[in-house]
């Protein structure tokens, strides 16, 4: 059971359920990544973007580990999933840390049938890696990326709808770092799948 940002949300539910800061009885939501699956709750939360505040219904609800094999379907899934870096800010809420990004993670290596290790380095904040053993490789090659992103704040966009526009996407974290992110667990995905002839280890965290 995960949040995930509803699309087209800012006043109802794609069901119709008005807006409230109480649970709504929604049955099936849509993600941001268009993502759909059985409601647990559904609530608003307020969002302060450029000085004036909007709200963004967030539902409850459970997620299949992603089947998504292409780096822009996972691009959309990790964008739409918050993982704000609060930037030594008292501030607390499910859309800052990594959490819910590292549980995603865990799930999309798993549904791959990949070796998954997380290792806690703090409350909340943990390292995922995965590893591909190629026997007979001399090389090792390392993927990385961090699973954080910036705040939001100043942002004129919804910043975990993303949108694709002019060969572009946006959202928060399309760029730094979840873009390259996207692009290894792709290739991780692929290499585990494919084994191609003459591959290295693979380690990716």
């Amino acid at each position: 059971r995960r949040h995930w940002p509803c699309r087209d949300a800012e006043r109802s539910c794609h069901r119709g359920h008005p807006r409230s800061s109480k649970e709504l009885p929604c049955q099936v939501a849509v993600s941001a990544a268009g993502t759909e699956g059985p409601v647990v709750s559904c609530t608003f939360q307020t969002v302060s973007i450029s000085g004036s505040l909007t709200y963004t219904l967030v539902c409850l609800f459970e997620m299949s580990p992603s089947e998504n094999t292409d780096a822009l379907s996972i691009l959309k899934e990790l964008i739409a999933v918050p993982s704000i870096n609060p930037m030594g800010r008292d501030v607390s809420g499910e859309e800052f840390y990594e959490g819910r990004m590292t549980a995603w993670l865990e799930s999309y290596l798993t549904h791959h049938r990949l070796p998954c290790e997380v290792v806690e380095v703090a409350p909340g904040r943990a390292n995922v890696v995965t590893r591909i053993d190629s026997p007979g490789a001399s090389r090792t090659v390392l993927l990385d990326a961090h699973q954080d992103t910036v705040p939001v704040d100043g942002m004129t966009i919804p910043p975990f709808e993303p949108a694709e526009r002019d060969g572009r996407i946006y959202g928060r974290g399309s760029c730094d770092v979840k873009g390259g992110m996207a692009a290894m667990l792709a290739a991780v995905a692929r290499l585990a799948s494919e084994r191609p002839a003459g591959m290295p280890h693979i380690v990716m965290s």
